[in-house]
């Protein structure tokens, strides 16, 4: 068990500067009046305090139960005490839940900024990354409010502790320091345990992830169907419940662990504040205290115990909040891992892989090995293969996604990693293998690859026709408006095909000088290929475009096929060249032709 350190306390102080940082960010004004409304409830206690003492010694002095007008102003003042403390109290509630309100805006604009920031895809996928992201989602939306409520019970605490602490001095130096003493040992072990808690909470972090996704299995739709056919729900819902008994087991252990320190907390400060109050009555005796020296003192003792408690209390809480926040200004503080450069093009016109090879993180065997080729001009160029020869790696590094361990991407005869990154995306249009689907209208579908500018329905019509999708859309009463998907209201949901005909109308839509297709036309019927693969040698015919595919047949107008084996270009050329040479091209054509023929004639 790690133990606060001079270094954990430096750490703790300075994640509680840049915390006020944030705030000050947040809301500045709402901050310097939170502040000043919390000294006024420090000092408060003390105030009240003070002026019970004087009105008790006032009353044992009168020779008469008749009320002076000194006892008057006295009552008077000690009700002004505790009017300021009611009257503060909401108004502090009002400008804190405010204050929150844009903390938590402004965190969570942080966190989306650090990733539109990123750059790349090896960060997007580290395991470490993933945990991140999940701590970051599963606290973020109460973290902040934690921040601000801690921050300032903290230092309301403090100032009250501190103003009691002096007071107490001359009723006997000795009294604080009895108090504290009794009080440190315990102090100290609280956040010792708050400190372990949240090492535990990180490093069940994974475990919570994988039973969450368990979780996630029987909760999506995506996934309904198959957990009905094959039956897993059972063994589901067993896994989810061995991940939840393991980061129970530690969680209670943690909880256990400071009910008996805080137990042991109140009873050694209990001890305390009673040996000081036992001395404080025998010098009652003696008659060097008055009355209301004594009643003062019961209070002192009585509010200075608890505040400290409390101030204990919420310190640790803080500490814990700070490890959290510690995590989270690691992550907003996060560099893009490509380094960006300065060149802006007005257009691409050419791309080179020269002795290109590359490596997946993690991975010993390479990608892309010593490749080279060049495509230019508005021409159609197409690179197949069969699977894992390399052809989505060179969509990734064309798209700048990785940096390759050797050799270069050139683009204009510019080295790719000279191009201002951002700029140089924005002459991209690409329809993914994986393509993404938007719970969102289909104008917002579609006209989401090109927010510069408020969408074009005309353009969105020309890229659903291009698509195959213009019929279908045109008979929904909502039109492009309609909403897609069924996680919100009204939504309807479409057919594999159809989702990624509105994944092209989406790539269609956005101007480009740079086309890239991969398996475009994976999930359509035979039909729908044929309109698609018509409509996409149109569109393409006065632009660099490049496709990946399976479907072989589909090439004999493209200007140029790069065939790929093992990460190298095998063979390369026209689609009658590339059959002439009863090379590896061949035997994909054939192949193709013998999977038609199978499926044409197969008997379910």
């Amino acid at each position: 068990m790690k133990k606060p350190t001079f270094k954990s306390t430096k750490l703790f102080l300075k994640v509680l500067l840049k915390s006020f940082k944030l705030f000050f960010i947040a809301g500045k004004a709402q901050l310097i009046l939170l502040l000043f409304f919390t000294i006024i409830q420090g000092l408060v206690p003390i105030m009240i305090a003070q002026s019970t003492r004087t009105i008790l010694d006032s009353l044992n002095i009168l020779k008469d139960s008749s009320l002076t007008f000194a006892v008057v102003i006295l009552v008077i003042t000690w009700g002004f005490w505790n009017l300021i403390n009611f009257i503060i109290n909401p108004l502090s509630l009002h400008i804190q839940g405010n204050l929150t309100d844009k903390l938590i805006l402004s965190c969570n604009l942080k966190a989306l900024e650090t990733m539109r920031r990123i750059n790349d895809l090896s960060t997007m996928e580290e395991s470490r990354f993933f945990d991140e992201q999940q701590l970051l989602e599963q606290e973020l939306a109460w973290r902040p409010v934690n921040l601000i409520v801690f921050t300032f019970s903290f230092i309301r605490g403090f100032i009250t502790v501190l103003s009691m602490m002096v007071s107490l001095i001359p009723f006997h130096p000795l009294i604080p320091v009895l108090l504290l003493l009794s009080l440190m040992p315990q102090a100290v072990q609280l956040y010792r345990l708050q400190q372990e808690a949240f090492e535990n909470m990180v490093e069940r972090n994974p475990l919570s992830r994988k039973m969450q996704y368990w979780s996630h299995l029987l909760l999506e739709r995506t996934t309904f169907r198959e957990a009905k056919i094959f039956g897993y729900e059972s063994y589901a819902i067993s896994k989810y419940q061995n991940l939840f008994s393991q980061i129970y087991e530690k969680s209670s252990a943690d909880r256990k662990k400071k009910t008996v320190s805080t137990l042991m907390f109140f009873i050694i400060g209990a001890a305390g504040s009673t040996a000081c109050f036992l001395w404080v009555i025998s010098q009652f005796r003696t008659n060097n205290l008055s009355i209301g020296s004594i009643g003062l003192f019961s209070t002192y003792i009585i509010i200075s115990s608890q505040s400290f408690i409390t101030l204990i209390q919420d310190g640790a809480l803080l500490y814990d909040t700070c490890l959290f926040m510690d995590k989270y200004f690691s992550f907003i503080d996060r560099k893009p891992a490509l380094k960006n450069g300065t060149i802006k093009l007005k257009s691409i016109s050419s791309i080179e892989f020269r002795n290109v090879t590359f490596y997946y993180p993690g991975t010993d065997h390479p990608a892309l090995k010593n490749l080279s080729f060049k495509m230019e001009g508005k021409k159609q160029y197409a690179i197949v293969g069969e699977n894992g020869s390399g052809k989505t790696t060179i969509l990734n590094l064309i798209c700048r996604f990785y940096d390759p361990q050797e050799g270069q991407v050139l683009i204009n005869g510019y080295p790719l990693s000279s191009l201002e990154i951002n700029s140089y995306r924005t002459h991209i249009s690409m329809l993914f293998q994986d393509y993404a689907r938007y719970e969102l209208t289909a104008k917002e579908n579609i006209s989401i690859s090109d927010t510069s500018k408020e969408p074009v329905v005309q353009k969105i019509n020309d890229s659903l026709k291009n698509s195959g999708l213009y019929n279908k859309f045109s008979t929904f009463a909502d039109g492009i408006d309609q909403q897609l998907g069924k996680k919100f209201e009204n939504g309807t949901e479409l057919s594999g095909g159809e989702w990624q005909k509105v994944a092209l109308a989406r790539s269609l839509y956005r101007d480009c000088s740079l086309f890239i297709l991969d398996e475009p036309s994976s999930s359509m019927d035979a039909i729908s290929q044929a309109v698609f693969w018509k409509n996409i040698s149109e569109y393409t015919k006065n632009k660099l475009s490049v496709m990946v595919t399976h479907k072989v047949s589909s090439l004999k107008n493209t200007d140029c096929i790069f065939v790929l084996k093992n990460g190298s270009v095998a063979e390369q050329g026209k689609h009658s060249q590339l059959t002439e040479q009863n090379g590896l091209y061949s035997g994909l054509l054939t192949a193709e032709s013998m999977e038609s023929v199978t499926s044409d004639h197969a008997d379910f």
